[in-house]
């Protein structure tokens, strides 16, 4: 079924520059059916047709979907992105990091953006710092593509960052013993903390405004987003957790 939901998030997940098929693996590892995917990309491309999907009439309440919708868009806002990615994140396990050799660093010019110049190779802020879980100062990253290799706790890893103003798209390739290879793909989105206050502001306005005579399905979920978000993600000390705490109360919602 195709919700206004579904269609904020894969919009704004565009929008961030995250590519097709990873959206529509994302979405189909959460249970969404291709077809309906599929519906979205195309009220995406042909405006004219993405009124069939809207509700019909306002007899039917928009609250509790505006204020999920609102979720998505604030989460992706640079992420979210980050957003789609943060599925990949929960299954990640910490990885403490050792002293690995000094890495080799390559930088290339994505599609979208042009190569660092020497005299502006990487975006710095002196107050803002996030160390991932393979040791990178995601805030001082330069702007379009750097390849990374590290090796910890003997395991060997192909790391790729994108990075524009906002956001940080990371791509780990884990080489095994034998060969194999395992990627995960997420997006961490560089202001998720403004992004979360933001959202709560705007959900506990919609609640204000259009639950307190009515208690319909959309404003029970409603609800139960804001207290997840306000008693899980207002803590984390990251931003990539803080990302992945957005998307868990969007998902726990939806259902």
């Amino acid at each position: 079924m195709i919700t206004p939901e579904l269609q904020t998030y894969v919009r704004q997940q565009l929008g961030a520059g995250v590519g097709r098929e990873m959206i529509k693996q994302n979405l189909a590892s959460k249970g969404w059916k291709m077809q309906d995917v599929n519906e979205v990309f195309i009220s995406i491309e042909n405006p004219q047709t993405e009124q069939s999907f809207l509700p019909p009439t306002k007899s039917e309440s928009h609250t509790g979907r505006w204020a999920i919708a609102t979720i998505i868009l604030i989460l992706v806002s640079a992420s979210g992105a980050y957003a789609a990615h943060y599925y990949n994140l929960i299954t990640i396990p910490f990885l403490p990091v050792t002293t690995p050799a000094v890495p080799v660093a390559t930088t290339t010019p994505t599609q979208s953006e042009p190569a660092p110049t020497a005299t502006s190779t990487a975006i710095t802020n002196n107050i803002k710092s996030e160390i991932d879980k393979y040791g990178v100062d995601l805030y001082i990253l330069a702007q379009g593509t750097t390849v990374l290799e590290k090796t910890i706790d003997a395991k060997k890893f192909e790391l790729t960052y994108t990075r524009t103003i906002d956001s940080v798209v990371r791509k780990v390739i884990e080489i095994g013993v034998s060969g194999g290879k395992t990627t995960l793909t997420s997006t961490i989105d560089l202001n998720s903390k403004d992004a979360l206050l933001e959202m709560i502001k705007q959900i506990e306005n919609e609640i204000t405004a259009n639950c307190n005579t009515t208690e319909t399905i959309e404003c029970t979920q409603s609800k139960k987003a804001l207290s997840y978000l306000k008693t899980n993600c207002l803590s984390a000390g990251s931003n990539e957790e803080r990302g992945t705490c957005i998307m868990t109360a969007l998902l726990n919602t939806a259902k």
